[in-house]
């Protein structure tokens, strides 16, 4: 009687375990159709994120050779796109996933090259300038020092560095201006010493992080 209540408890317990790894087993990740579109940009190397070659860096997947060319991704994976930007323009990297679709796009779209950017400031800065000082009523305190220009050219970031008798008053604030059909718009109302996107919800996240950094 005992050894027959063993025998039935043992398979209970092995018929639970095999329960408990077939519901707990991970099965294979689906697989998602990534289209890369880009324009600007060569050099396009994909790799996987989450795993890593022998050396501990992450595994190389393949080249991108051509725009608009697929290749099967996992979808519980994450990946990093790098490139160089073509002549005029900057390289980076682009990151992305898990993806829970079956086909994903991404496109790749460089600024430009930050020398190119100097390139075209240069003897356009003073005419910016101008339409700083007429927005702000008490520029005669400030100074205003030389900017940069952001992604294509179209934005433009500065600071204002106080210079009036006001001792205690040491503050540097920050202005954005974006080119449009009317010329360069101002397009911090009021300057201040750091710029958010809440205050600020129509100029790119990018732009006034690079900005504050001035």
């Amino acid at each position: 009687m005992k050894k027959r209540f063993l025998l039935a408890f043992a398979t209970l317990v092995v018929f639970g375990l095999l329960g408990f790894l077939l519901v707990t087993k991970k099965g294979p990740s689906a697989g998602v159709d990534l289209v890369i579109d880009y324009k600007n940009s060569q050099d396009l190397k994909l790799y996987d994120l989450s795993e890593t070659q022998g050396d501990g860096s992450n595994k190389f997947i393949s080249e991108i050779t051509s725009s608009g060319s697929g290749i099967k991704i996992l979808e519980d994976h994450s990946y990093k796109i790098t490139y160089s930007g073509a002549e005029g323009f900057a390289g980076g990297e682009m990151v992305f996933g898990p993806v829970h679709e079956k086909t994903y796009s991404v496109e790749i779209d460089p600024y430009f090259s930050d020398q190119k950017l100097s390139s075209l400031l240069e003897g356009k800065e003073l005419g910016i300038h101008e339409a700083v000082k007429k927005n702000f009523q008490h520029i005669n305190l400030y100074e205003i020092q030389p900017g940069k220009l952001y992604r294509w050219g179209e934005w433009y970031g500065t600071t204002l560095k106080y210079v009036g008798n006001d001792t205690f008053n040491g503050d540097v604030l920050r202005v954005v201006l974006k080119h449009e059909q009317e010329g360069w718009q101002v397009k911090t109302e009021i300057p201040d010493i750091t710029l958010s996107k809440q205050i600020f919800p129509d100029i790119p996240v990018d732009v006034l992080r690079a900005v504050n950094s001035l």
